[in-house]
């Protein structure tokens, strides 16, 4: 019983540096697409002013770092800048279906000319950014929903149809 226990800490030890390389491989893959990705070198003006307030090399890290997290990596985004929070850190950007289509087709083209990423891992992550993109389309449209109903002193829910509106 001794020996049985003794082989299995051996085998794992041989398996983490394979696990590590992989990861590491994974870390370095994701940060070569992100660098591939041509969304700041789009031809349509409205689109690249999506951008215009952050330097590449930070936008770049910033979703390094969001991807990895969101992979099952270590949490390095929330270390550094805290909950994701991505509605609220889109919220000043105009994030429709039209802009989350182009961003999903430089994502998916950054993809296609990544040899590194394996097939299936390209379509997790392809649905995984697709997933995203409509997140954020969806609380862009709340906001202006709830910004309409603001303007035009709408109720906001049912909820609040019996309080009185506050001036």
């Amino acid at each position: 019983m001794e020996r049985r226990r003794s082989n299995r800490r051996v085998r794992h030890r041989r398996v983490q540096p394979v696990r590590e390389a992989r990861s590491s491989m994974l870390h370095q893959s994701i940060h070569q697409f992100l660098h591939q990705s041509r969304v700041y070198d789009d031809e349509e003006e409205w689109f690249r002013s999506m951008f215009s307030n952050s330097k590449k090399e930070d936008a770049i890290q910033n979703q390094y770092e969001f991807f990895v997290q969101r992979m099952g990596g270590p949490p390095l985004y929330s270390q550094r800048k805290g909950h994701p929070a991505l509605i609220g850190r889109h919220r000043p950007f105009p994030v429709t279906h039209e802009a989350a289509e182009r961003w999903l087709r430089h994502m998916q083209n950054a993809l296609d000319d990544s040899l590194d990423i394996d097939q299936d891992s390209k379509v997790k992550m392809m649905n995984f950014f697709r997933h995203t993109a409509f997140f954020l389309v969806a609380g862009n449209e709340l906001k202006n929903q709830n910004q309409n109903q603001t303007q035009n002193n709408q109720v906001a829910c049912k909820h609040a149809a019996n309080k009185p509106a506050e001036e």
